[in-house]
């Protein structure tokens, strides 16, 4: 695939893909499908990527962080700061904005699911009208996303399909690595700093 190409997906770092996704809360994901998708739908596809699906789904996620402030401010004031005991208790507009962030945040999910899982779908066709019979990862798509599809991207246009995939690979084995790591942190280091004991210790005074 020629890069030179009038408006087709362009090479990109991942890395500093991430760094900034990171730093900006996950909202440059979004527009990264809101860019790449009139890329995606120049490469002769049958399936297409819209970009309202993306811009939908920046509305959702800006009516979730407004709808997050309000409930946080409604809770400080929720029984003048005291925890409830009752659900009973608690306001029914409380409830409902709780269920709207909850809806939404599902609806937002899905429609993020759908835009990596179709941009895939280009992806996949896309290598078929180039003569090749790889398939990019269901299983790094879901993991990492746009991530991972920007570093497809990269190695199609650099004709560097066929390769092995190490970078999905080392990544997701150093993600394993964290978390089993984290794990065994929080099982072993309380007991080895005697924080079980100090803290029962603690309890024992104040009670």
């Amino acid at each position: 695939m020629d890069e030179s190409q009038l408006n087709i997906p362009k090479k990109k770092s991942v890395f500093l893909m991430f760094i900034i996704s990171l730093i900006n809360g996950r909202i440059y994901d979004l527009f990264w499908f809101i860019g790449v998708s009139d890329k995606l739908n120049n490469l002769g596809t049958q399936a297409k990527l819209k970009k309202t699906i993306p811009v939908i789904s920046l509305l959702i996620l800006i009516a979730i962080v407004l709808l997050s402030v309000v409930m946080v401010i409604f809770s400080t004031q929720l029984s003048d700061g005291n925890p409830v005991s009752d659900l009973s208790q608690i306001p029914t507009p409380f409830i409902v904005n709780a269920a709207f962030i909850l809806i939404l945040s599902l609806i937002f999910i899905i429609l993020n699911l759908f835009m990596a899982f179709r941009t895939r779908k280009i992806l996949n066709q896309a290598l078929i009208n180039k003569g090749e019979k790889i398939k990019i990862s269901w299983f790094f798509t879901l993991i990492f996303s746009l991530f991972y599809l920007q570093y497809e991207i990269n190695r199609i246009i650099d004709d560097k399909e066929a390769n092995p995939r190490t970078g999905p690979w080392v990544c997701f084995v150093l993600i394993l690595l964290l978390f089993v790591g984290s794990i065994i942190a929080q099982i072993l280091v309380p007991s080895f700093l005697g924080v079980d004991t100090f803290s029962s210790g603690i309890n024992d005074l104040l009670g």
